[in-house]
């Protein structure tokens, strides 16, 4: 019983130590861990007290996302107010695929869109507290500072 206990220890301590275990153990995390597949993050906003404000959102990867046009996958809440996303511009160049009445694009990591809002009740004098909730459970957090 005791040579058993031991050898599996053994097998237990040169798997954890393998490369094996590494590339496995970090896709389960990606897998488990919400928000694990990509990260985003809110990179500026303009417009503050505008019917055509925006945030400028970057995907810190480490994955690509699928981003849908209808319905858009965003919910953005400016000082716990909920405040619907008008559009949704892809980055310059990005190739729009159209699937019945709805239209997507893969956000490539490292490249930044743009939601556009009406921001006519958030003036640019006032502080003001961003949450984004994005695609696949990603979540971003920004402070405005007024100039």
């Amino acid at each position: 019983m005791e040579v058993a206990v031991l050898v599996i220890t053994i097998a237990l301590a040169v798997f954890l130590l393998s490369p094996a275990s590494s590339y496995i153990l970090g896709g389960l995390k990606t897998i488990i861990l919400p928000g694990g597949a990509t990260s985003i993050e809110v990179i500026g906003t303009e417009g503050w007290g505008t019917y055509n404000g925006v945030i400028y959102l970057k995907n810190l990867g480490p994955r690509d996302v699928k981003v849908s046009l209808n319905p858009i996958p965003f919910q953005v809440f400016i000082d716990d107010v909920n405040v619907p996303v008008r559009r949704v511009l892809p980055p310059p160049g990005t190739v729009l695929v159209t699937v019945g009445f709805n239209a997507y694009f893969t956000w490539k990591k490292g490249t930044s869109i743009r939601l556009v809002l009406d921001l006519t009740n958030f003036p640019s004098d006032k502080k003001h507290k961003v949450v984004v909730f994005g695609p696949v459970n990603t979540v971003a957090h920004y402070i405005y500072y007024p100039p």
